[in-house]
Protein backbone atom coordinates (compact mmCIF):
# COMPACT_ATOMS: atom_id res chain seq x y z
CA UNK A 1 0.00 0.00 0.00
CA UNK A 2 1.40 3.37 -0.91
CA UNK A 3 0.42 5.37 2.26
CA UNK A 4 1.40 3.99 5.89
CA UNK A 5 0.13 2.94 8.53
CA UNK A 6 0.65 5.69 10.69
CA UNK A 7 -0.57 8.35 8.30
CA UNK A 8 -3.93 6.10 7.70
CA UNK A 9 -4.83 6.64 11.05
CA UNK A 10 -3.86 9.92 11.64
CA UNK A 11 -6.33 10.80 8.77
CA UNK A 12 -8.80 8.72 9.85
CA UNK A 13 -9.43 9.54 13.42
CA UNK A 14 -8.85 13.76 12.92
CA UNK A 15 -12.35 12.90 11.65
CA UNK A 16 -13.99 16.14 13.96
CA UNK A 17 -12.16 18.29 11.37
CA UNK A 18 -14.48 16.49 8.55
CA UNK A 19 -18.11 17.19 7.09
CA UNK A 20 -20.15 14.18 6.11
CA UNK A 21 -22.63 15.00 3.30
CA UNK A 22 -25.43 12.35 2.32
CA UNK A 23 -28.59 9.97 3.46
CA UNK A 24 -27.93 8.99 7.32
CA UNK A 25 -28.83 5.21 7.44
CA UNK A 26 -29.03 3.22 10.72
CA UNK A 27 -28.24 -0.70 10.99
CA UNK A 28 -29.00 -2.16 14.70
CA UNK A 29 -26.90 0.21 17.07
CA UNK A 30 -25.24 1.86 14.13
CA UNK A 31 -26.13 5.16 11.56
CA UNK A 32 -23.80 6.25 8.99
CA UNK A 33 -24.19 7.37 5.45
CA UNK A 34 -22.98 4.49 2.73
CA UNK A 35 -19.94 6.34 -0.09
CA UNK A 36 -20.99 7.07 -3.22
CA UNK A 37 -21.14 4.25 -5.53
CA UNK A 38 -20.19 1.51 -2.59
CA UNK A 39 -22.21 -1.55 -2.74
CA UNK A 40 -24.23 -2.68 0.18
CA UNK A 41 -24.90 -6.18 1.46
CA UNK A 42 -27.47 -7.15 4.24
CA UNK A 43 -26.45 -10.00 5.77
CA UNK A 44 -28.22 -12.00 8.71
CA UNK A 45 -25.83 -10.65 11.60
CA UNK A 46 -24.33 -7.59 10.12
CA UNK A 47 -24.38 -5.46 6.72
CA UNK A 48 -21.37 -4.88 4.84
CA UNK A 49 -20.18 -1.96 2.32
CA UNK A 50 -18.02 -2.82 -0.38
CA UNK A 51 -16.08 -1.23 -3.40
CA UNK A 52 -13.27 -2.02 -5.84
CA UNK A 53 -11.15 -2.86 -9.29
CA UNK A 54 -11.62 -6.46 -9.99
CA UNK A 55 -9.01 -5.81 -12.61
CA UNK A 56 -6.84 -4.09 -10.46
CA UNK A 57 -7.85 -6.52 -7.89
CA UNK A 58 -8.00 -3.45 -5.16
CA UNK A 59 -10.81 -3.48 -2.85
CA UNK A 60 -12.21 -1.89 0.55
CA UNK A 61 -14.88 -3.75 2.27
CA UNK A 62 -16.48 -2.37 5.20
CA UNK A 63 -18.39 -4.73 8.06
CA UNK A 64 -20.81 -3.77 10.29
CA UNK A 65 -21.65 -6.28 13.02
CA UNK A 66 -24.99 -6.66 15.09
CA UNK A 67 -24.71 -5.53 18.66
CA UNK A 68 -24.57 -9.08 20.88
CA UNK A 69 -24.66 -9.34 24.78
CA UNK A 70 -21.78 -9.09 26.52
CA UNK A 71 -20.86 -9.00 30.39
CA UNK A 72 -16.68 -8.72 29.97
CA UNK A 73 -14.53 -5.28 30.06
CA UNK A 74 -13.74 -3.54 26.73
CA UNK A 75 -10.68 -4.68 26.49
CA UNK A 76 -11.37 -8.23 26.34
CA UNK A 77 -14.38 -7.94 23.96
CA UNK A 78 -11.50 -6.10 21.96
CA UNK A 79 -8.98 -8.84 22.30
CA UNK A 80 -12.24 -11.94 21.62
CA UNK A 81 -12.35 -9.88 18.24
CA UNK A 82 -8.95 -9.51 17.47
CA UNK A 83 -8.76 -13.57 17.09
CA UNK A 84 -11.63 -14.52 16.32
CA UNK A 85 -12.96 -11.57 13.53
CA UNK A 86 -9.63 -10.43 12.26
CA UNK A 87 -6.92 -13.30 12.79
CA UNK A 88 -8.98 -16.21 11.36
CA UNK A 89 -10.03 -14.36 8.64
CA UNK A 90 -6.58 -12.78 7.18
CA UNK A 91 -2.71 -13.27 8.27
CA UNK A 92 -1.68 -10.74 10.30
CA UNK A 93 1.40 -11.02 12.17
CA UNK A 94 2.13 -8.49 14.33
CA UNK A 95 -0.07 -7.02 17.41
CA UNK A 96 -2.97 -4.39 16.49
CA UNK A 97 -1.37 -0.58 16.66
CA UNK A 98 -3.68 0.50 19.70
CA UNK A 99 -5.32 4.25 19.69
CA UNK A 100 -6.17 6.00 22.81
CA UNK A 101 -9.45 4.13 23.81
CA UNK A 102 -12.35 6.85 23.69
CA UNK A 103 -15.73 7.55 25.79
CA UNK A 104 -18.88 8.50 23.99
CA UNK A 105 -22.24 8.43 25.33
CA UNK A 106 -22.02 5.31 27.25
CA UNK A 107 -19.81 3.35 24.64
CA UNK A 108 -16.19 2.50 25.54
CA UNK A 109 -14.22 2.44 22.24
CA UNK A 110 -11.20 0.85 20.97
CA UNK A 111 -9.44 0.82 17.89
CA UNK A 112 -6.61 -1.10 16.66
CA UNK A 113 -5.09 -1.92 13.42
CA UNK A 114 -2.60 -4.14 11.42
CA UNK A 115 -1.12 -4.72 7.86
CA UNK A 116 -2.65 -8.14 6.59
CA UNK A 117 -2.15 -10.59 3.96
CA UNK A 118 -4.25 -12.38 2.11
CA UNK A 119 -3.49 -14.80 -0.63
CA UNK A 120 -1.22 -12.70 -2.71
CA UNK A 121 -2.76 -9.28 -1.12
CA UNK A 122 -1.62 -6.94 0.98
CA UNK A 123 -3.87 -4.46 3.16
CA UNK A 124 -4.44 -2.93 5.90
CA UNK A 125 -7.33 -3.88 8.69
CA UNK A 126 -9.05 -2.34 11.69
CA UNK A 127 -11.09 -2.82 14.14
CA UNK A 128 -13.23 -0.62 15.85
CA UNK A 129 -14.84 -2.55 18.66
CA UNK A 130 -17.00 -0.35 21.19
CA UNK A 131 -18.50 -1.84 24.46
CA UNK A 132 -21.40 -0.19 26.87
CA UNK A 133 -25.28 -0.94 27.97
CA UNK A 134 -24.24 -5.00 28.36
CA UNK A 135 -23.74 -4.76 24.58
CA UNK A 136 -20.79 -4.95 22.08
CA UNK A 137 -20.86 -3.13 18.55
CA UNK A 138 -18.00 -4.66 15.84
CA UNK A 139 -16.94 -2.62 12.94
CA UNK A 140 -14.06 -3.92 10.82
CA UNK A 141 -12.39 -2.53 7.76
CA UNK A 142 -10.25 -4.08 5.20
CA UNK A 143 -8.36 -2.29 2.54
CA UNK A 144 -5.60 -3.03 0.16
CA UNK A 145 -5.37 0.16 -2.00
CA UNK A 146 -5.27 3.72 -1.02
CA UNK A 147 -7.52 5.02 -3.64
CA UNK A 148 -10.79 5.15 -1.40
CA UNK A 149 -9.11 6.58 1.53
CA UNK A 150 -11.25 9.53 1.56
CA UNK A 151 -14.32 7.45 1.29
CA UNK A 152 -12.98 5.91 4.32
CA UNK A 153 -12.79 8.55 6.49
CA UNK A 154 -15.75 10.28 5.47
CA UNK A 155 -17.70 6.83 6.27
CA UNK A 156 -16.06 6.93 9.75
CA UNK A 157 -16.64 10.32 10.30
CA UNK A 158 -20.48 9.86 9.88
CA UNK A 159 -20.94 6.89 12.30
CA UNK A 160 -23.07 7.38 15.57
CA UNK A 161 -23.43 5.05 17.83
CA UNK A 162 -26.94 5.24 19.33
CA UNK A 163 -27.63 4.01 23.10
CA UNK A 164 -29.76 0.88 23.60
CA UNK A 165 -33.97 1.31 23.19
CA UNK A 166 -34.31 1.04 27.39
CA UNK A 167 -37.49 -0.49 28.10
CA UNK A 168 -39.80 1.65 30.06
CA UNK A 169 -39.88 0.23 33.95
CA UNK A 170 -43.29 -0.38 35.39
CA UNK A 171 -44.07 1.43 39.16
CA UNK A 172 -43.90 -0.75 41.59
CA UNK A 173 -46.51 0.29 43.56
CA UNK A 174 -49.00 0.00 41.03
CA UNK A 175 -50.58 -3.81 40.34
CA UNK A 176 -53.61 -5.55 40.51
CA UNK A 177 -53.30 -8.71 41.87
CA UNK A 178 -55.91 -11.10 40.76
CA UNK A 179 -56.70 -14.87 39.89
CA UNK A 180 -56.08 -15.70 36.45
CA UNK A 181 -56.60 -18.62 34.68
CA UNK A 182 -52.71 -18.76 33.33
CA UNK A 183 -52.28 -19.80 37.20
CA UNK A 184 -49.97 -16.44 37.88
CA UNK A 185 -50.79 -14.04 40.04
CA UNK A 186 -50.34 -10.23 38.35
CA UNK A 187 -52.63 -10.01 35.02
CA UNK A 188 -52.26 -6.49 34.90
CA UNK A 189 -49.76 -3.52 35.23
CA UNK A 190 -49.67 0.33 35.31
CA UNK A 191 -46.77 2.23 34.07
CA UNK A 192 -45.60 5.61 35.07
CA UNK A 193 -46.35 6.61 30.98
CA UNK A 194 -50.23 6.31 31.46
CA UNK A 195 -50.41 3.25 29.97
CA UNK A 196 -51.91 -0.21 31.34
CA UNK A 197 -51.08 -3.88 30.06
CA UNK A 198 -53.73 -6.57 31.08
CA UNK A 199 -53.01 -9.88 29.85
CA UNK A 200 -55.63 -11.75 27.92
CA UNK A 201 -55.44 -14.80 25.71
CA UNK A 202 -55.61 -12.92 22.32
CA UNK A 203 -52.74 -10.66 23.19
CA UNK A 204 -51.62 -7.93 25.92
CA UNK A 205 -54.06 -4.88 25.36
CA UNK A 206 -52.51 -1.95 26.37
CA UNK A 207 -54.83 1.24 27.61
CA UNK A 208 -54.25 5.14 27.78
CA UNK A 209 -57.25 7.43 27.78
CA UNK A 210 -59.00 6.59 25.04
CA UNK A 211 -56.54 4.81 23.21
CA UNK A 212 -56.13 0.78 23.27
CA UNK A 213 -52.85 -0.96 21.55
CA UNK A 214 -53.51 -4.88 21.44
CA UNK A 215 -50.13 -6.39 21.02
CA UNK A 216 -50.96 -9.78 19.36
CA UNK A 217 -49.29 -12.65 20.21
CA UNK A 218 -46.87 -13.73 17.29
CA UNK A 219 -48.60 -17.07 15.28
CA UNK A 220 -47.62 -19.26 12.46
CA UNK A 221 -49.29 -16.74 10.10
CA UNK A 222 -47.50 -13.78 11.70
CA UNK A 223 -44.08 -15.22 12.48
CA UNK A 224 -43.92 -16.36 8.17
CA UNK A 225 -41.42 -14.63 6.27
CA UNK A 226 -42.95 -12.35 3.75
CA UNK A 227 -40.49 -10.74 1.08
CA UNK A 228 -42.27 -7.49 0.37
CA UNK A 229 -44.64 -5.37 3.44
CA UNK A 230 -47.59 -5.48 1.32
CA UNK A 231 -47.67 -9.07 1.53
CA UNK A 232 -47.59 -9.14 5.53
CA UNK A 233 -49.71 -6.39 5.28
CA UNK A 234 -52.53 -8.23 3.06
CA UNK A 235 -52.02 -11.35 5.37
CA UNK A 236 -52.03 -10.32 8.48
CA UNK A 237 -54.69 -7.56 8.44
CA UNK A 238 -57.75 -10.25 8.16
CA UNK A 239 -56.17 -12.81 9.72
CA UNK A 240 -55.11 -10.13 13.26
CA UNK A 241 -57.96 -7.76 12.90
CA UNK A 242 -60.73 -7.88 9.98
CA UNK A 243 -62.58 -10.82 12.25
CA UNK A 244 -62.78 -8.83 14.94
CA UNK A 245 -65.12 -6.11 13.34
CA UNK A 246 -68.26 -5.96 11.66
CA UNK A 247 -67.49 -4.36 8.30
CA UNK A 248 -64.34 -2.29 7.55
CA UNK A 249 -63.62 0.87 4.63
CA UNK A 250 -61.64 2.56 3.50
CA UNK A 251 -58.58 0.33 4.02
CA UNK A 252 -55.34 1.77 3.49
CA UNK A 253 -52.19 0.22 3.73
CA UNK A 254 -48.28 2.08 3.98
CA UNK A 255 -45.03 0.59 4.46
CA UNK A 256 -41.13 2.24 4.39
CA UNK A 257 -38.80 1.31 1.81
CA UNK A 258 -37.35 -1.73 1.50
CA UNK A 259 -34.03 0.26 1.40
CA UNK A 260 -34.87 0.90 5.03
CA UNK A 261 -33.39 -0.77 8.11
CA UNK A 262 -36.23 -2.28 9.71
CA UNK A 263 -39.02 -0.77 8.08
CA UNK A 264 -42.47 -0.16 9.32
CA UNK A 265 -45.55 -1.46 7.86
CA UNK A 266 -48.77 -0.10 9.04
CA UNK A 267 -52.68 -0.64 7.73
CA UNK A 268 -55.66 2.30 9.02
CA UNK A 269 -59.38 1.89 8.63
CA UNK A 270 -62.01 3.03 9.34
CA UNK A 271 -64.23 -0.18 11.22
CA UNK A 272 -67.88 -0.55 12.92
CA UNK A 273 -67.05 -2.82 16.29
CA UNK A 274 -69.74 -5.82 16.69
CA UNK A 275 -71.89 -3.80 18.66
CA UNK A 276 -71.91 -0.72 16.41
CA UNK A 277 -69.59 1.43 17.47
CA UNK A 278 -67.43 3.41 14.46
CA UNK A 279 -63.60 2.95 15.72
CA UNK A 280 -60.28 4.17 13.77
CA UNK A 281 -58.13 1.12 13.86
CA UNK A 282 -54.26 1.39 12.76
CA UNK A 283 -52.03 -2.10 12.79
CA UNK A 284 -48.67 -1.31 13.24
CA UNK A 285 -45.02 -3.94 12.59
CA UNK A 286 -41.14 -3.42 12.06
CA UNK A 287 -38.62 -6.21 13.00
CA UNK A 288 -38.50 -6.65 16.57
CA UNK A 289 -42.00 -5.53 17.78
CA UNK A 290 -45.25 -6.97 17.98
CA UNK A 291 -48.18 -6.61 15.12
CA UNK A 292 -49.88 -4.16 17.27
CA UNK A 293 -53.47 -3.19 16.84
CA UNK A 294 -54.44 0.71 17.77
CA UNK A 295 -58.08 1.20 18.46
CA UNK A 296 -58.79 4.85 18.95
CA UNK A 297 -62.39 6.62 18.98
CA UNK A 298 -61.55 8.40 15.84
CA UNK A 299 -58.38 9.43 13.27
CA UNK A 300 -58.16 12.76 15.32
CA UNK A 301 -57.38 11.22 18.80
CA UNK A 302 -54.94 9.27 17.48
CA UNK A 303 -53.09 11.69 15.67
CA UNK A 304 -52.97 13.76 18.84
CA UNK A 305 -51.77 10.64 20.91
CA UNK A 306 -49.03 9.81 18.37
CA UNK A 307 -48.31 13.37 16.09
CA UNK A 308 -48.78 10.95 13.19
CA UNK A 309 -51.05 11.32 10.24
CA UNK A 310 -50.39 8.19 8.01
CA UNK A 311 -51.59 9.62 5.11
CA UNK A 312 -48.81 12.15 4.85
CA UNK A 313 -45.90 9.55 5.44
CA UNK A 314 -43.49 8.94 2.53
CA UNK A 315 -41.57 5.70 2.09
CA UNK A 316 -37.88 7.13 3.29
CA UNK A 317 -39.62 8.66 6.10
CA UNK A 318 -37.10 8.66 8.88
CA UNK A 319 -37.13 5.53 11.17
CA UNK A 320 -37.82 7.64 14.35
CA UNK A 321 -40.99 8.15 13.50
CA UNK A 322 -42.15 4.91 14.26
CA UNK A 323 -39.96 4.41 17.57
CA UNK A 324 -43.72 5.76 19.54
CA UNK A 325 -45.44 2.61 18.11
CA UNK A 326 -42.74 -0.15 18.52
CA UNK A 327 -41.83 1.43 22.21
CA UNK A 328 -44.96 0.23 23.22
CA UNK A 329 -43.52 -3.94 22.71
CA UNK A 330 -41.73 -3.79 25.58
CA UNK A 331 -44.34 -2.86 27.58
CA UNK A 332 -45.43 -6.92 27.72
CA UNK A 333 -44.20 -7.08 31.48
CA UNK A 334 -45.88 -8.37 33.98
CA UNK A 335 -44.60 -8.64 38.37
CA UNK A 336 -43.05 -11.44 39.47
CA UNK A 337 -44.51 -13.23 42.90
CA UNK A 338 -42.70 -15.87 44.83
CA UNK A 339 -45.36 -18.90 44.01
CA UNK A 340 -44.83 -18.33 40.26
CA UNK A 341 -41.28 -19.01 40.27
CA UNK A 342 -41.72 -22.94 41.47
CA UNK A 343 -40.42 -25.10 38.85
CA UNK A 344 -37.41 -25.73 36.32
CA UNK A 345 -36.66 -22.54 33.58
CA UNK A 346 -34.18 -22.45 31.19
CA UNK A 347 -32.73 -21.46 27.75
CA UNK A 348 -30.72 -21.84 24.60
CA UNK A 349 -28.98 -19.88 22.28
CA UNK A 350 -26.71 -20.37 19.27
CA UNK A 351 -25.31 -18.06 16.66
CA UNK A 352 -22.60 -18.23 13.98
CA UNK A 353 -21.03 -15.90 11.39
CA UNK A 354 -19.52 -17.08 8.45
CA UNK A 355 -16.89 -14.75 5.94
CA UNK A 356 -16.69 -15.10 2.46
CA UNK A 357 -14.37 -13.58 0.09
CA UNK A 358 -15.22 -10.23 -1.70
CA UNK A 359 -14.84 -11.21 -5.04
CA UNK A 360 -14.26 -14.79 -5.17
CA UNK A 361 -17.03 -15.81 -2.58
CA UNK A 362 -14.84 -18.74 -1.32
CA UNK A 363 -15.25 -19.31 2.28
CA UNK A 364 -13.30 -17.30 4.55
CA UNK A 365 -13.95 -18.61 8.31
CA UNK A 366 -16.56 -18.08 10.90
CA UNK A 367 -17.36 -17.77 14.60
CA UNK A 368 -19.82 -19.60 16.49
CA UNK A 369 -21.15 -19.10 19.69
CA UNK A 370 -23.90 -21.34 22.22
CA UNK A 371 -25.37 -21.58 25.81
CA UNK A 372 -27.88 -23.35 28.04
CA UNK A 373 -28.92 -21.57 31.21
CA UNK A 374 -30.83 -23.57 33.95
CA UNK A 375 -32.55 -22.86 36.97
CA UNK A 376 -34.27 -24.60 39.21
CA UNK A 377 -36.83 -22.65 42.01
CA UNK A 378 -37.61 -25.19 44.56
CA UNK A 379 -39.75 -24.87 47.71
CA UNK A 380 -38.19 -23.26 50.78
CA UNK A 381 -36.76 -20.50 48.47
CA UNK A 382 -33.83 -22.60 47.45
CA UNK A 383 -32.17 -22.49 43.74
CA UNK A 384 -29.74 -24.36 42.05
CA UNK A 385 -28.51 -22.86 38.52
CA UNK A 386 -26.71 -24.36 35.41
CA UNK A 387 -24.86 -22.44 32.60
CA UNK A 388 -22.60 -23.95 29.78
CA UNK A 389 -21.97 -23.07 26.41
CA UNK A 390 -18.55 -21.93 23.99
CA UNK A 391 -18.14 -19.50 21.58
CA UNK A 392 -15.20 -19.42 19.58
CA UNK A 393 -13.90 -19.70 15.96
CA UNK A 394 -14.92 -22.87 13.87
CA UNK A 395 -12.14 -25.30 15.03
CA UNK A 396 -11.10 -23.41 18.18
CA UNK A 397 -14.25 -23.15 20.52
CA UNK A 398 -13.69 -22.45 24.07
CA UNK A 399 -16.18 -24.20 26.34
CA UNK A 400 -17.50 -23.14 29.99
CA UNK A 401 -19.24 -25.03 32.89
CA UNK A 402 -20.44 -23.04 35.82
CA UNK A 403 -22.91 -24.27 38.78
CA UNK A 404 -24.79 -22.43 41.72
CA UNK A 405 -26.81 -23.32 44.60
CA UNK A 406 -28.20 -21.44 47.16
CA UNK A 407 -31.13 -19.37 48.32
CA UNK A 408 -33.82 -16.95 46.59
CA UNK A 409 -35.57 -13.69 48.10
CA UNK A 410 -38.33 -12.32 45.78
CA UNK A 411 -40.08 -8.64 45.36
CA UNK A 412 -42.62 -8.19 42.66
CA UNK A 413 -39.77 -6.42 40.36
CA UNK A 414 -36.79 -8.51 41.53
CA UNK A 415 -35.18 -11.46 41.95
CA UNK A 416 -32.35 -11.90 44.79
CA UNK A 417 -29.66 -15.47 44.30
CA UNK A 418 -27.00 -15.82 46.55
CA UNK A 419 -23.79 -17.93 46.10
CA UNK A 420 -23.63 -16.85 42.80
CA UNK A 421 -19.78 -16.15 40.77
CA UNK A 422 -17.16 -15.96 43.56
CA UNK A 423 -19.52 -16.69 46.21
CA UNK A 424 -21.31 -13.48 45.74
CA UNK A 425 -24.93 -12.69 45.76
CA UNK A 426 -26.64 -11.20 42.28
CA UNK A 427 -29.95 -8.90 42.33
CA UNK A 428 -31.55 -9.12 38.93
CA UNK A 429 -34.74 -6.89 37.61
CA UNK A 430 -37.50 -9.68 37.01
CA UNK A 431 -40.50 -9.56 35.10
CA UNK A 432 -42.70 -11.42 32.98
CA UNK A 433 -43.20 -11.39 29.20
CA UNK A 434 -46.90 -12.86 28.47
CA UNK A 435 -46.91 -15.47 25.38
CA UNK A 436 -49.30 -17.68 23.53
CA UNK A 437 -47.34 -20.29 25.26
CA UNK A 438 -46.70 -19.05 28.63
CA UNK A 439 -45.04 -16.73 30.50
CA UNK A 440 -41.30 -15.60 29.97
CA UNK A 441 -38.76 -15.34 32.84
CA UNK A 442 -36.89 -12.51 32.47
CA UNK A 443 -33.89 -11.97 34.40
CA UNK A 444 -31.09 -8.97 33.93
CA UNK A 445 -28.73 -7.06 35.68
CA UNK A 446 -25.64 -5.02 34.91
CA UNK A 447 -23.42 -7.88 33.33
CA UNK A 448 -26.20 -10.21 32.66
CA UNK A 449 -29.54 -11.19 31.41
CA UNK A 450 -31.69 -14.34 30.65
CA UNK A 451 -35.18 -15.04 29.28
CA UNK A 452 -36.44 -18.50 30.60
CA UNK A 453 -39.31 -20.45 29.42
CA UNK A 454 -40.98 -22.93 32.13
CA UNK A 455 -40.12 -26.70 31.49
CA UNK A 456 -43.50 -28.77 31.56
CA UNK A 457 -43.25 -31.68 33.51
Amino acid sequence: MQYTLKNFLLCLFSLCTLNSFGQKETYDLVTYIIPGKWQKQQHPNGVQLSTGDEKKGTYSTILILRSSPTTATAQADFNNDWETLIKKTVTVNSAPAMLDPEEKDGWKILTGSAPYTDGNSNGLTMLITASGYNKKISIILMSNTDAHQRDIESFFASVDLKKPVVQIPPTTTQHVATTFKNGYKFTTTNFDNGWSAADQEEGVMLTKGSINALLHYPDEVTEKYYPYSEDALKTCWPHLVAARYASVNNLKFYWQSSAVYRPAKMAEAEVTDKAGKRLYVVLFQRDGSYWTEFIAPDKNAFIKEFGVRIENLEPMSPNEIFDIFSSLSGLNRFAVAPGDLTGKWSSNAASNIAYANIYTGAYAGGTVSGSNNTFNFLPGNQYNSLHNGGYGAIGNVQTYKYQYKGQTTVTDWSVTLTKRFEGKSEKFDAWFVASKTGRVLMLKNATMSYALMKERK
